[in-house]
């Protein structure tokens, strides 16, 4: 139950922002072009906060708020701290390299270098050609036939190989389409190994950016304090959540908003289903739950997500937490490339023109909120209870 749960909480994240609302950049070309001639002033020149009304709008009027404790507060968080094994760990990883071995022909279980070009009817097509591609023989990474068609081809040499494309492909365009590989074997790989970390490596490896092993080190930690500090941070968000879920009462939602919302998903559900290549039976058939079932999930993990978000937009009025337009801007910047736009512009019109900048610029507040939460509470590793030992009891020796 605890999967389902997940997975259904992370799809309804998508639908608030993205996902069935349209916010999610579509992959054909056609939409694509038709989302990028929606417009909107530049980032910096709109007033974000006059987008007040969300997707919750009326549930945020009727509901009744019981709000739990939440300053001085012991939650409960598995934060983590970075060591310097884990950065060397990192280095190391970045720098590992596979002999090359520019003899012998190919058989099941090895790993190749090839180079490759895809045709169908003669033509090249997007996503058909790449230089440097690992490939393991035999994993079964690569269509049907791609794989096989290079058993026994010599490193060096090049050869065609024919395939299909299977029915259920990503690719909605290329299912059961035929196509022709033109595949050169470059080399094999052999063992992996880390060359020596010298300032001189490391200045030709990254093309002049780090001049020595010192600097690439401080990149590397940098980056991962990154890492680590968004996970701490999330970890953080995740237990005041929790808490807040337990201690906090929200009554009286809006049921004809709770109605839309599920059709909304079980839409997206059905959709995405589609796109896969799969069916909604299916998806229902591998959460092990039948229809009936799934849409009550929905129901509950909408209900809990939009009671939290209630509770936290509560808690912002008592402490008179606000945002500047600055915020929504900055916001707009870190999350378009998540969400597949190549501006913050485009983002931005995009959220626009669906009627979803409200939810958005909330979810700014709702992060400030978070900040405010973490900044005025404590948090504590949680504890791991103890289990005694099994002991076996001494046999009586028999008379």
């Amino acid at each position: 139950m605890k999967t389902k749960k997940i997975m259904i909480t992370l799809a309804i994240c998508a639908i608030m922002i993205g996902g069935a609302t349209g916010c999610t950049k579509p992959a054909s070309n056609k939409v694509e072009n038709a989302v990028t001639t929606t417009t909107t002033a530049p980032v910096d020149k709109v007033n974000y906060l006059q987008y007040t009304e969300t997707s919750f709008a009326k549930s945020l009027k009727s509901a009744k708020v019981t709000l739990g404790e939440y300053k001085t507060v012991k939650f409960e968080a598995a934060t983590k701290t970075l060591s310097e094994e884990e950065v060397t760990a990192k280095i190391k990883t970045d720098f590992t390299k596979q002999k090359e071995i520019k003899t012998g022909t190919v058989a099941k279980g090895d790993n190749l270098n090839i180079d490759f070009v895809g045709k169908i009817d003669g033509k090249e097509f997007d996503g058909g050609t790449a230089k440097g591609q690992q490939i393991n023989i035999g994993a079964g990474t690569f269509i049907p036939g791609f794989e096989e068609g290079l058993i026994g081809v010599k490193v060096g040499a090049t050869k065609d190989v024919k395939v299909t494309f299977p029915s259920t492909y990503n690719t909605v365009e290329l299912r059961n389409k035929a196509a022709v590989f033109t595949i050169t074997v470059t080399s094999k790989l052999g063992e992996s190994y880390v060359p020596e970390l010298t300032d001189t490596f490391i200045n030709t490896e990254t093309k002049g950016k780090y001049k020595t092993y010192k600097e690439y080190v401080d990149f590397t930690r940098s980056e991962l304090q990154k890492q680590y500090d968004l996970m701490n941070a999330n970890a953080k968000k995740q237990s005041i959540t929790k808490k807040l879920g337990e201690t906090s009462k929200v009554e009286g939602l809006d049921k004809t908003e709770l109605a839309a919302y599920v059709a909304n998903a079980i839409k997206y559900y059905k959709d995405s289903s589609v796109a896969s290549g799969s069916t909604y039976a299916e998806y229902l058939k591998s959460l092990n739950v039948d229809e009936a079932g799934f849409t009550k999930l929905v129901e509950q993990e909408y209900t809990s997500m939009i009671s939290n978000t209630i509770v936290l937009e509560t808690i912002a009025k008592q402490e008179k937490i606000v945002i500047v337009n600055s915020d929504v801007q900055t916001g707009l910047n870190e999350a378009f490339a998540q969400y597949g736009y190549k501006t913050a512009d485009e983002f931005s019109a995009k959220l626009i023109s669906d009627k979803m900048m409200g939810d958005f610029v909330n979810s700014i507040k709702e992060n400030k909120t978070m900040e405010f939460l973490i900044k005025n509470n404590t948090f504590t590793a949680p504890v791991v209870p103890v289990v005694a030992p099994v002991t076996t009891p001494a046999t009586t020796p028999k008379k």
